[in-house]
């Protein structure tokens, strides 16, 4: 087992380690502090490899992701050139409408970016793709706007990138098939074949 703790005082601390089937401890893997960040959810940034080789980004306002093998030993660092851009009027919007449901005392101020790396995800053949920058998970809405997919290969060479409305926040890979998020706006969850031409 591999497990993901969190431990907060001024930032976050994210300690990845593994685990016997009791849950001993048997050791850590890496531990990453962060500035605490908009939704920088470890369980959705974490991903392993077919070949047990764990991926987990570096900051939450770069592009760097850092590949380590099961010792804890870093074995790469990738990513991208990468411009970041402030959120939209769309997801400003949206969360001055949450914002007004919470009570004053417990709201909290949108940051000016989004975090870099949304998530991670590994594909059957050990192709990395990484949702980057504003995503449709912003507004938990499918259709506000599509997120935007990058995808690297095992040795971290950036291969492509494009965008689709229907890949967010609990997003999956297996058996060569997408799984789409379901949303407030759209409860279904939507199965896409993955053909790889590059």
């Amino acid at each position: 087992r591999i497990v993901v703790n969190t431990r907060m005082l001024v930032e976050l601390t994210f300690d990845i380690g593994i685990y016997d089937k009791d849950f001993k401890q048997k050791k850590t893997i890496v531990s990453i502090t962060n500035p605490t960040g908009l939704e920088f959810y470890p369980a959705r940034l974490i991903a392993i490899t077919s070949n047990r080789q764990v991926y987990f980004p570096e900051k939450n306002d770069q592009y760097i992701i850092n590949k380590y093998d099961l010792d804890g030993t870093l074995l790469q660092s990738f990513g991208r050139e990468y411009k970041r851009v402030p959120f939209s009027e769309k997801v400003k919007e949206y969360d001055r409408n949450y914002q007004s449901t919470i009570p004053p005392v417990r709201r909290t101020s949108l940051p000016k970016y989004p975090p870099v790396v949304r998530q991670i995800m590994v594909g059957d053949n050990d192709l990395v793709w990484v949702i980057a920058g504003e995503w449709n998970g912003d507004t938990a809405k499918i259709h506000a706007f599509a997120s935007t997919i990058d995808i690297f290969d095992k040795n971290g060479n950036f291969l492509y990138t494009f965008s689709s409305p229907y890949i967010g926040s609990v997003s999956i890979i297996r058996n060569d098939r997408l799984y789409s998020t379901p949303t407030e706006d759209d409860r279904f969850i939507r199965v896409f074949k993955i053909n790889y031409n590059y």
